[in-house]
């Protein structure tokens, strides 16, 4: 690794990566002249900063803003260089530049093409401080740039599990394979899992889709992605046949008379033939589908998972020749990609999320892991997976808040968590409790985010990818209740009920092999009541105020954000709220919208996912908030006391308006009357537009005299407008998008009718029953 001095002398920088020096000529591919390049697959690392704010000013040839690559700085993507603040300084240069947080004194930026054959090309490179201050800059002219004896390596490179630690694995590991789930052979198990209701439903289920045909995949399908955008016409035959194997094999499991094994051996065999196991949304250049790469996904680990997990549980139930096959895919498919990059030390293509801190890291780690772990026969050949999945776990549980706060948001905590655990109960079964990612300290943290972030009444903010009325998995609240001792009784349900949701968890046969294999009776060590008076995660900028319910008026309660517009599954969204009245959520930002092509190529053209969508302001011009990690809310100042709950956000900076001198928003809750108050205080350099924002699904309905009332079945929130006597109107209007359920939120716009260079509008929330005499 190169090291080079710096503008500072206690700042440090590093070189690695595939690099080579070259000359930018815009008129000819083949010119000597011209301005002095850096180009390759990259990334520049900067040492011994202060902790801070800095600014990241990159130059490029102007026609490498229409080539796709990616900048990732300390590990948030800013995609295509055109995504940051660009200008064009000459008719060949572009010159950008990005905000970038260092917390521990050190910033590394990876430059990666899209394309494995292409490069990314940069002209010069300079850090600023926070008050514009030059920390660094590199020139490829400068002669600092010059890799005579420097050690080069790729920038995919990591320092993967060593043969040693990969030996140290393997003594732990049973000497079998073993799988989630009891294998057919344990009739006392199976018999009396039969008994249970959710398991007769299941059955019952298996025997009508028996009679219905294997759901179609093919070429056109695939394909239709790229025309259309939609990912449901594959996505949703692919997931169909995940669902139909896991009731084919429970039932079978369960009457034990091979009624089922056709269907099984018919659904496996489609399954394996399948051309690709990816989602084609993350196949963007076809390559997997044209045979040019093979990379692993979401939706490819979890076939491999499944297919194990139906070759555990059947054990010579399923045909030799079948077995074999099944294998010999799932290494092709998912295995062998995995091992690669264990031996090779690289994260190739497709392969980046082994150390991400989103929900890929363990959905996919799980499912590749889980499948090595329930059939290979060897455990020194089931050793590296377990020991990478060692390396691997830290990553993704590192995406929480000290205080345990996930970005995500609740449904992909289901989604990301529910995996971790599944993971870890994999891990501890193969190594006989000698691995135990369940006793990792930041596992415990991550498993308690739904006690602190409930606001009342089993309701939950609508932050994030989070579709309205999402709620907790209850059979994954049951695996931390008896894996970790977390959670209330109330976590320990059922076992018809838990299972329920087992099945309704993407249909995967490997989660309800597990919840119907858990043992109950542990004993809770913690309640909903000790986190009663949390105030959220005060780490993440979250903050969730309660009020008790009493003789005249409903339980009330609220949470609202801080953060940035560059979070896991973002919106932007700085400021927003979530209000609950009883069980019913009034107020609040109206969540996802179903995925398709534009989710991420033209994510903020949605109102769904831009500032509008979210009960948040709108100023200037119809300036929005922007988007990136510097666009971000600022807690000021917060009190949390028994009668009365308090927090200041500053909002100033989540806007690029240049207009825009100061805008703060402050909430509270009072105890005693059960009031809500939302107040955004708004200062411009010159007069200019303000509006704010009420979001709800439920009926909306201004009242003319200051006031607006939202109604659900059971309760009504009155909110009354207060602009310091400025005058103002009200703007209503249906965001229509592609939501979950067709919902459709209503938004309440409060304008000012004039112009303003100072200004507040504050809505004091008050809740009652509907009077239903």
């Amino acid at each position: 690794m190169m090291g080079f001095a710096g503008h500072l002398s206690a700042v440090t920088v590093s070189l690695t990566g595939q690099i080579e020096k070259g000359i930018f000529d815009p008129a000819s591919e083949e010119s000597t002249t011209g301005m002095p390049t850096l180009y390759g697959r990259f990334q520049v690392h900067f040492n011994d900063l202060e902790a801070g704010e800095y600014r990241l000013a990159l130059s490029f040839p102007a026609d490498a803003l229409n080539q796709p690559f990616r900048i990732w700085l300390n590990g948030h993507l800013y995609g295509q260089s055109a995504d940051l603040e660009t200008r064009l300084t000459r008719d060949d240069i572009a010159e950008c530049s990005v905000d970038v947080l260092s917390g521990d004194g050190k910033i590394d930026v990876k430059f990666l093409p899209n394309a494995s054959d292409s490069k990314v090309e940069i002209v010069a490179l300079a850090l600023y401080g926070k008050g514009g201050e030059l920390v660094y800059q590199l020139d490829v002219e400068d002669e600092q740039w010059s890799f005579d004896n420097a050690r080069i390596w790729p920038a995919s490179v990591y320092d993967s599990p060593d043969s040693g630690q990969i030996a140290m694995v393997a003594q732990l590991l049973t000497e079998a394979p073993v799988g989630l789930g009891t294998p057919i052979s344990d009739r006392e198990s199976w018999n009396a899992w039969g008994e249970l209701s959710a398991v007769s439903r299941l059955v019952e289920r298996a025997a009508r889709l028996r009679q219905e045909p294997t759901p179609v995949l093919n070429d056109d399908l695939y394909l239709d992605y790229f025309r259309t955008g939609k990912r449901e016409p594959y996505e949703g035959p692919m997931g169909e046949r995940m669902y139909r194997l896991t009731h084919f094999v429970i039932a079978e499991c369960v009457e034990n008379q091979g009624r089922y094994l056709p269907s099984i051996h018919r659904e496996i065999t489609a399954i394996i033939n399948e051309k690709v196991w990816v989602s084609p949304a993350h196949d963007k250049e076809l390559k997997i589908f044209n045979g040019e790469s093979v990379e692993v996904d979401l939706a490819a680990s979890g076939r491999a998972w499944n297919l194990a997990t139906a070759l555990w549980l059947l054990e010579n139930r399923i045909s030799a020749d079948l077995r074999m096959r099944v294998i010999e895919v799932m290494r092709k498919k998912v295995l062998d990609p995995y091992l690669r990059c264990i031996e090779d030390g690289r994260l190739y293509p497709g392969m980046s999320w082994m150390r991400i801190d989103f929900n890929w890291n363990p959905v996919c780690t799980s499912g590749v892991v889980g499948a090595a772990l329930a059939v290979l026969e060897s455990r020194e050949e089931r050793a590296p997976f377990v020991a990478q999945a060692m390396d691997s776990v830290p990553f993704y549980l590192d995406g929480y808040t000290d205080d345990g706060y996930t970005s995500e948001g609740l449904n992909y905590w289901n989604y990301g968590y529910g995996h971790f655990v599944l993971l870890a109960e994999a891990v501890r079964l193969a190594s006989k409790g000698q691995i135990n990612f369940f006793e990792l300290e930041k596992a415990r943290v991550a498993a308690e985010f739904p006690l602190k972030f409930e606001i009342i009444n089993e309701r939950y903010p609508v932050f994030s990818d989070v579709a309205f009325g999402d709620r907790p998995k209850p059979w994954l609240l049951e695996f931390i209740h008896e894996r970790m001792g977390i959670g209330p009784e109330s976590w320990s349900r059922d076992e018809p009920y838990t299972l329920a949701s087992a099945i309704s968890f993407g249909g995967t046969l490997y989660s309800v092999a597990a919840v119907l294999n858990l043992e109950r009776g542990a004993k809770a060590v913690e309640s909903k009541e000790a986190f009663k008076n949390v105030a959220g995660f005060p780490d993440a900028g979250i903050f969730i105020f309660r009020s008790s319910p009493n003789d005249s008026m409903p339980s009330i309660g609220i949470a609202v954000k801080a953060g940035h517009n560059d979070e896991n599954h973002n919106h932007n969204d700085v400021g927003s709220y979530s209000l609950v009245v009883g069980d019913a959520l009034l107020v609040s930002d109206p969540g996802m919208r179903i995925y398709d092509k534009s989710s991420w190529k033209d994510r903020y053209g949605s109102k769904i996912l831009n500032s509008y969508g979210h009960p948040v302001p709108v100023v200037g011009k119809g300036d929005l908030q922007g988007t990136g990690r510097h666009f971000e809310g600022v807690v000021e100042s917060s009190l949390i006391e028994d009668e009365l709950s308090i927090v200041t956000i500053d909002l100033t900076m989540a806007y690029p308006c240049p207009d825009l001198d100061e805008l703060e928003r402050t909430v509270s809750i009072d105890e005693v009357s059960g009031s809500i108050e939302i107040e955004d205080a708004v200062s411009f350099d010159k007069p200019s537009r303000f509006e704010t924002g009420i979001t709800s699904f439920y009926p909306v309905e201004f009242l003319g005299d200051n006031r607006v009332v939202i109604r659900s079945d059971l309760y009504e929130l009155i909110g009354t407008i207060d602009t310091g006597g400025a005058p103002f109107s009200i703007v209503k209007e249906e965001i229509v998008d592609n939501l979950p359920g067709r919902k459709i939120p209503i938004r309440l716009g409060v304008r000012f009718d004039d112009l303003v260079k100072n200004g507040y509008v504050k809505i004091t929330f008050k809740a009652s029953l509907v009077n239903t005499f």
